[in-house]
């Protein structure tokens, strides 16, 4: 072996260490992706909104954080949820009640993160969201999916997870 081979042999070593060192931290480096402002999941259920009650669907004002309706304040958005009365079962995520809303066709997270914050905080995780701007069908309704709430940040960056509010059991037999 000359004397010219070994520091070349040492460089082309030292380089590929180099370059598989460079490849393991690239891979291995830990950056964790960043978490979402809010998470929802679907029902695979659809809600028909009748046209003569899409103008007094609630709003959710930003600014003020509270929820209205034609510009007058609500006082209990829960007042607001309705049924569901879904003929065709397609999951077994049905849900038992919904909320519908309207939302401006340009909100974005900034605005849609504190409402449904708002909703989550008062147990409300299934929503039928309408954007302004969608026409009735012909048969006077439009017709939106039925979204899940599953989790949204609050104010600290915690993600709160949105848990429906129980309804009253029934008597049972065990009490008679």
């Amino acid at each position: 072996m000359t004397m010219m081979a070994m520091p070349r042999r040492a460089l082309l070593v030292g380089a590929a260490l180099l370059l598989a060192g460079g490849n393991l931290w690239w891979f291995m480096r830990g950056k964790q992706a960043p978490e979402p402002d809010f998470v929802l999941g679907t029902t695979w259920e659809q809600v028909e909104i009748t046209a003569d009650v899409l103008p007094s669907l609630p709003r959710f004002d930003v600014v003020h954080g509270a929820w209205s309706d034609r510009g007058r304040p609500i006082s209990a958005i829960g007042d607001r949820v309705r049924p569901f009365h879904g003929d065709d079962v397609i999951s077994e995520l049905k849900p038992r009640s919904y909320l519908a809303i309207a939302i401006a066709a340009d909100e974005g997270p900034q605005e849609l993160r504190p409402m449904l914050l708002d909703l989550a905080r008062a147990s409300i995780c299934d929503v039928a969201v309408v954007p302004d701007g969608m026409k009735p069908g012909p048969r006077s309704g439009v017709y939106v999916d039925i979204q899940h709430i599953v989790s949204v940040r609050d104010e600290r960056g915690k993600a709160q997870d949105c848990i429906a509010a129980q309804r009253a059991a029934a008597p049972s037999s065990a009490s008679r």
